[in-house]
């Protein structure tokens, strides 16, 4: 996978292309012929490891939901069915890990709006960053 991703990087350059941030993904544009070809970068990235264009209802799924990575390991080929039912399996772990976070105090329920909420959404980051447990108690050497 490394030598792929080593590989990917000079065939950006050698074919001049651009790459632009719109949204959650990456894009990639390319003058073709005076003509502007684009794609989404974790597309592109597939082809080229598959040697191939991506067939019709063929979909990139990001592994590790975050859009920005476009690694090969973290990229996965997918038709349509196979893609929503990844995303929905989602759901029952979302609801898992909210119970856990309800437990924990970090989410509570806001009667009078009927939605969940984040109890301080700063704390929590910071707590990740830091690699506590969420509800964990500070020690002498996080101060």
């Amino acid at each position: 996978m490394e030598e792929f991703e080593a590989d990917y990087k000079e065939i950006l350059e050698a074919l001049d292309i651009i790459k632009k941030r719109y949204g959650d993904y990456t894009y990639i544009f390319q003058i073709i012929d005076q003509e502007r070809k684009q794609s989404t970068e974790h597309r592109l990235k597939m082809e080229l490891f598959l040697g191939r264009k991506l067939k019709r209802g063929e979909y990139v799924h990001h592994k590790n939901l975050n859009k920005e990575d476009n690694r090969i390991e973290n990229l996965w080929i997918v038709n349509r069915s196979e893609h929503m039912t990844a995303h929905q399996s989602l759901r029952s772990i979302g609801e898992a890990i909210a119970l856990i976070l309800y437990e924990r105090r970090v989410v509570y329920f806001d009667e009078r709006k009927g939605i969940y909420k984040v109890r301080y959404k700063e704390k929590v980051f910071d707590d990740i960053k830091k690699g506590r447990k969420l509800g964990e108690k500070k020690t002498q050497s996080d101060s």
